[in-house]
């Protein structure tokens, strides 16, 4: 306990036993109001000192030091007022910490608990209600994808919320990418000239293998190759499906799959087996930092091989590669 903590409980002691002790009077009036301000600057002054320190230990990455004043801070702006907007700073601050330290479900409690004062307080279109409404979906999200949802720990979620929580799921790990393509080996590497590759993939996290998540994926994927005269012949288009598996380290992960593609001239197409792999760089937006939200952009390298391109032709590998965008909600 703080010198001016002690000092603010003195002081409490003091007031209690005054209020009880003795009989109404105006110097018991007087005695309450020279030393309650005292008791209110104390209590303000602990509180501010001990976010001061929470926030030095959370830059430093001392985070069970940081929990710990972020929790004396928010059991001292209990004693404040209910419309006194540092009762939601401490339990924004210490939801922050527990986040981080994957304590998910009493994160959970205190930012429905910091998100329904906010509310009351601001309104709903404010600055700062908002930024917490998206730090409270950010880690909703992030339960859903680790499966950490303990209803014995914070309160169980409806049937909506679980809804919302897949929709985000989906829509983080949803990428498009747009890139060139080059043909390598097979017959197609000697007659089609370099195309355009694009495709759209939806990537989720299904376990972890110590510190490496291991995502799972589908992209559906289409190679558009210029003819001999561009302007006149059909392109050679190569279309397919493929599901992925990709172990992740940080922001580069390495993705491995196979899939089935309709390859060849619009009249003649057919479907082959193929495998695929290649790597996925993240530069922006990359996972685990709750603090790069919005736009999510990468680069990608991958390899494709098609067993039989053509009819005649042996087994085609082509080169593709580009730029992939997303978006963290």
């Amino acid at each position: 306990m703080t010198m001016l903590q002690g000092a603010g409980c003195l002081l409490r002691r003091i007031i209690h036993r005054l209020c009880r002790r003795t009989r109404p009077g105006i110097w018991r009036l007087f005695l309450v109001l020279v030393l309650a301000p005292g008791f209110v600057l104390a209590q303000q002054s602990s509180w501010e000192q001990l976010i001061g320190r929470g926030n030095r230990a959370l830059e430093g990455g001392a985070l069970s030091q940081a929990e710990h004043h972020y929790l004396q801070a928010l059991q001292v702006a209990g004693e404040f007022p209910p419309n006194d907007l540092r009762r939601v700073t401490s339990a924004r601050n210490l939801a922050q910490v527990r986040m981080r330290r994957g304590n998910y479900g009493a994160a959970d409690s205190l930012y429905r608990q910091a998100t329904a004062t906010a509310a009351k307080l601001l309104g709903s279109q404010h600055p700062y209600f908002q930024a917490l409404q998206s730090e409270w979906d950010d880690l909703r999200a992030a339960m859903a994808q680790s499966a950490t949802l303990d209803e014995g720990v914070h309160a169980p979620l409806t049937f909506k919320e679980l809804i919302r929580l897949w929709a985000l799921r989906f829509g983080n790990g949803l990428t498009p990418q747009l890139g060139p393509v080059i043909p390598l080996s097979g017959g197609l590497s000697d007659t089609q000239k370099p195309g355009l590759a694009f495709s759209l993939a939806v990537r989720m996290k299904i376990f972890d293998l110590g510190p490496v998540p291991f995502l799972i994926g589908l992209e559906v994927i289409q190679v558009s190759l210029p003819g001999e005269r561009p302007v006149f012949d059909p392109p050679y288009v190569i279309k397919g499906t493929t599901v992925t598996l990709s172990p992740a380290l940080g922001p580069l992960s390495l993705t491995l799959g196979a899939g089935l593609y309709a390859v060849g001239l619009p009249a003649a197409r057919r479907t082959v087996p193929g495998l695929t792999g290649g790597l996925r760089l993240i530069i922006k937006g990359r996972p685990g930092n709750s603090a790069q939200l919005g736009l999510k952009v990468g680069v990608a390298i991958q390899a494709l091989q098609i067993t039989n391109a053509t009819p005649t032709a042996t087994p085609g590998t082509f080169l593709h590669g580009g730029l992939f965008v997303g978006y963290r909600w």
